[in-house]
């Protein structure tokens, strides 16, 4: 839980068409993320102002609500408001006291049409798609132009050498995965359990199409935690730990879990519709984290995943192009697989994949926080104070 450096109150999430925004409702106080003051038009020349401040500002009373260090106090001069701001450099975020967001300069005065315009519903509405529009476009380029061409982290070479695909740019998140780090756990400590006599848990204990029925049906369950060796597991938690992170940030503990529940349920139910062996067991979590990617690559698509080719060529795509290609490789694998051929349940994943995506379309919009309207952002979100 975030709490309000001012007051102590539990902030709240806002998700705007800048970028989300934590905010009191009891003092009304905000923490903002510097890429949100960039989509949001504030001056260029301030926002590096501020940030060459800080590197050099005394540190603060208040501590940062989400890494929880104590934040600098800047002070800035007259030429930029004589505004005094705290500044989280670890987390790249300004506090915010009353009024003091509203004080801040902007590159233009576009976004101030509003102000002049007529009350027209239609009118309005029109200015704010247009400034949207501008909005995507400029973070778009931005975006592009800002991203790294290789990884930032040194050890993600090592997944890129394994084949892996690995974060390019990663998400924001504002909350520590206990839900993905616990599962995976418990995923790793079932393994280590049962690798001393693994044939026999997998061949008791996983799921049989033709032996759907055995332990009450509580092998489709069970089958999610065995793996068929350290390469199968170290595989799944490794997409688990990457993509799970971000997603359960999103959609929140109860609905990654009901994700991963589902995913995997309807990876089992077509890998025992169509194939044709029905005597093989079917282990693993794949399924389920095949609907953690769906819902990663649909929910962050411009996301920059990285392909490491011939130990030091770097190819980026975006999450949602991977996606495509995920899917082409699992439609391909899936034909050798009802064809009788292979051991990977591609038919598995394409079961979780769908689910990922659907979820993705279902709950578009709806995760976390207040959503703040088009129309009435440049309205509302102002006269938050």
């Amino acid at each position: 839980m975030l709490t309000c450096p001012r007051c102590g109150s539990r902030l709240s999430r806002a998700r705007t068409p800048f970028g989300v925004v934590f905010y009191c409702a009891e003092c009304k106080g905000r923490m903002v993320g510097l890429a949100t003051l960039r989509r949001d038009y504030i001056d260029d020349e301030f926002r590096n102002a501020l940030w060459h401040t800080s590197q050099y500002a005394r540190t603060g009373a208040r501590s940062c609500p989400h890494c929880h260090q104590n934040m600098r106090r800047v002070v800035m001069s007259e030429k930029h408001g004589n505004l005094e701001l705290d500044v989280c450099r670890h987390c790249l975020c300004v506090w915010f006291d009353p009024s003091e967001y509203r004080e801040l300069p902007h590159e233009s005065a576009e976004h101030r049409r509003l102000e002049q315009l007529p009350d027209a519903p239609a009118a309005r509405e029109a200015a704010a798609m247009m400034d949207l529009q501008r909005v995507k476009a400029v973070q778009r380029q931005r975006e592009d132009e800002e991203a790294p061409r290789v990884p930032v982290e040194a050890w993600k070479w090592i997944p890129g050498l394994l084949g892996m695909p690995v974060e390019i740019t990663e998400p924001a998140r504002s909350s520590r995965p206990w839900a993905i780090w616990g599962l995976s756990a418990i995923i790793a400590a079932v393994f280590l359990v049962t690798v001393g006599s693994l044939e026999y848990f997998v061949r008791n204990w996983g799921f049989v199409p033709a032996e759907w029925s055995r332990h009450a049906g509580m092998t489709i369950i069970t089958s999610f935690f065995l793996h068929g060796g350290w390469v199968h597991l170290a595989g799944n938690l490794y997409f688990l730990l990457i993509f799970g992170d971000n997603v359960e940030d999103r959609l929140g503990r109860g609905k990654l879990v009901l994700l991963l529940l589902i995913s995997h349920l309807a990876g089992a139910v077509l890998h025992a519709g169509l194939e044709p062996r029905g005597d093989l067991p079917l282990v693993g979590a794949s399924a389920g984290i095949s609907g953690v990617i769906a819902y990663y690559a649909v929910a962050f698509p411009r996301t920059r995943l990285g392909i490491l080719f011939f130990f030091f060529w770097w190819i980026r795509l975006p999450a949602l192009a991977m996606l495509l290609l995920y899917g082409i490789l699992q439609i391909l694998g899936a034909y050798g697989q009802i064809s009788g051929f292979g051991g990977v349940s591609n038919l598995g994943h394409l079961g979780g994949l769908a689910i990922g995506v659907l979820a993705a379309l279902v709950w578009r919009g709806r995760q976390g926080g207040a959503r703040v309207s088009r129309d009435n952002y440049f309205k509302d979100y102002r006269k938050m104070a």
